[in-house]
């Protein structure tokens, strides 16, 4: 029998299990009097909530309970709370709206949750979801994060004048650019990663392959979205274009170089054994690192921003409206 210790790679043991169809996960679970939830979700993405029936609903064979934002305040149920708060630059503390697990009075992005129908099947549940009539006053929409910043878009909360929460820059921009490279083809726009490096504190690494699984794929999907998973929303109404992987792009192995993956760990007091979390590591630095080094990659063209996803032709529109092709 092999022993192995803290610091040892060890190839995962549920691979076939899961990638076979043999594993278990919670949906496969079933219960004794078990109930299902279908929630009832805005078709809107702005719009005032004149009447939400739910009468119809209500009276359906097997339906236990429909809710809505009225039963929630009844039972004493508060909004939600973020686990964190920062503050802008310049001392002005973070935006932070009354968010509840259904919306009052007005809905601010297409899906929001306006009720929530309890029944004893699934398809009833879906079914007396389909019977909530929501009344809308439907109001101008925007659906680009730079768009909603600028003078004159629709306001998503009332207390807040441009829709930006707060501001922050964070990091050391010379390590920065050392770490993270791109090449930029100038005919085309398109975008190639050709070094990307890794370096962070995951306190006592308990097993060196799986972190490193785990931060490979972080980098992907954050780098993913820089580069080209892009969900599209029609202008002004907020429905969303891309509904399938037919209309929407996803990274692939071949669209990365080897990642140099470094650990500086230091032991956090949090546990026995020192181990801290890496779930999101490897995600939350890509998005920002990419899109940086895009930036220095054009700033001899005077370029210094580019939204999200930096696919080809707004990189090569950048390019020319900076006169690069003059």
């Amino acid at each position: 029998m092999t022993v192995h210790k803290i610091g040892d790679s060890v190839p995962r043991q549920e691979n076939e299990r899961l990638i076979t169809g043999s594993g278990r996960f919670t949906d496969d679970l079933r219960f004794d009097d078990e109930a299902h939830m279908a929630v009832v979700r805005s078709v809107h993405a702005n719009a005032v909530l004149r009447a939400v029936d739910c009468e119809t609903a209500r009276s359906m064979e097997g339906v236990i309970a429909v809710l809505t934002c009225r039963e929630l305040k009844e039972d004493g149920i508060g909004a939600l709370k973020p686990p964190f708060s920062v503050t802008s630059a310049d001392g002005t503390p973070m935006f932070l709206p009354e968010l509840l697990a259904l919306v009052t009075d007005r809905v601010r992005s297409v899906g929001d949750p306006i009720a929530v129908v309890i029944a004893e099947t699934r398809d009833i549940a879906e079914d007396a979801a389909e019977c909530v009539l929501v009344d809308y006053e439907e109001h101008e929409a925007v659906s680009r994060p730079r768009a909603a910043t600028l003078e004159g878009a629709p306001r998503i909360w009332d207390d807040l004048e441009d829709n930006i929460a707060f501001r922050i820059e964070l990091g050391d921009e010379q390590a920065r650019k050392a770490a993270f490279e791109v090449e930029i083809d100038p005919m085309t726009g398109a975008t190639r990663i050709t070094r990307y490096c890794v370096v962070d504190d995951f306190g006592t690494v308990i097993n060196p392959m799986l972190l490193k699984g785990q931060i490979h794929g972080g980098v992907v999907q954050g780098a993913g979205q820089a580069l080209m998973e892009d969900i599209v929303y029609e202008a002004g109404t907020g429905q969303q274009l891309t509904a399938s992987f037919m209309d929407y792009a996803m990274p692939r192995a071949d669209d990365f170089p080897d990642f140099t993956v470094e650990s500086m760990p230091t032991p956090t007091k949090a546990n026995a054994i020192g181990a801290k979390g890496a779930g999101e590591a490897g995600t939350v630095g890509a998005l920002p690192a990419v899109i940086s080094a895009i930036c220095d990659a054009l700033s001899p063209y005077g370029i210094h921003h580019i939204e999200m996803p930096a696919t080809p032709m707004p990189v090569w529109q950048a390019l020319k409206d900076a006169g690069a092709y003059d």
